[in-house]
């Protein structure tokens, strides 16, 4: 997850990772060489630990292309939100007037 996300955050794919969030219809969001980030169920996602059909999120690599001991990594909506809250501090501390930064935070706040 922490590669996927790492090149999520360097590429500003923000408006990928909002539609993850929000869109029913966007799976996930994938790049070169080899990962992807997809969801299992529809938004919104559920943060509550009480839910009965949580989204699960998973993070894949291909492992030719990057030889990880985990090539697969997947989490509830909980941990997921927490990675991206994390990513966006990131991304403000580096870039504070970037518009995406305010829009992942307001799709988060709607999570």
């Amino acid at each position: 997850m922490k590669l996927s996300l790492l090149v999520v955050g360097s590429e500003l794919r923000i408006p990928d990772i909002i539609a993850l969030l929000t869109d029913s219809n966007w799976g996930g969001v994938a790049g070169d060489p080899g990962w992807i980030i997809h969801r299992d169920g529809d938004p919104p996602v559920t943060t509550s630990e009480n839910s009965t059909s949580p989204i699960i999120f998973t993070a894949e690599v291909d492992p030719e292309d990057y030889p990880l001991t985990f090539p697969t990594f997947s989490c509830d909506g909980v941990a997921f939100m927490g990675y991206l809250t994390r990513l966006a501090d990131a991304l403000e501390a580096d870039l504070p007037d970037l518009v995406e930064i305010r829009d992942l935070r307001a799709a988060l706040a709607l999570q």
